[in-house]
């Protein structure tokens, strides 16, 4: 009988144990997933506008542009540096884009861009 009290306390410690170490797992994924999203400001949000003027040497680009929400920016016309691996060579002014912008290093970067449909 005391060999089966044993026994009996020896699979309860197993059992909390386990329901502890699921408990910690479980909050740990929910970290990680937590973790790997982005914060809401990186998110690229692309606007509308016309390529005024087109510097290829220098990665700068007027734009006359419609709201850019994620920037909080009423349409206007002015220019942006266009982000390295953003490709300007099919791009010509008068081009009505789709393109994203963020700001860096207090001035307006292009991260995305392509001709509009």
């Amino acid at each position: 009988m005391n060999n089966l009290w044993m026994n009996l306390g020896c699979m309860i410690k197993k059992f909390v144990l386990s329901l502890l170490c699921t408990l910690v797992l479980g909050i740990g994924l929910v970290h990680l997933v937590w973790a790997a999203e982005p914060p809401e400001s990186t998110t690229a949000v692309m606007a509308e506008g016309v390529v005024r003027k087109l510097d290829v040497n220098n990665r700068k680009l007027t734009i006359k542009h419609g709201p850019i929400a994620n920037l909080n920016m009423s349409g206007m016309t002015m220019s942006f540096k266009a982000k390295a691996g953003v490709v300007l060579d099919d791009i010509k002014e008068g081009d009505a884009i789709v393109f994203s912008a963020v700001e860096e290093n207090d001035q307006y970067v292009v991260t995305q861009l392509r001709k509009k449909q």
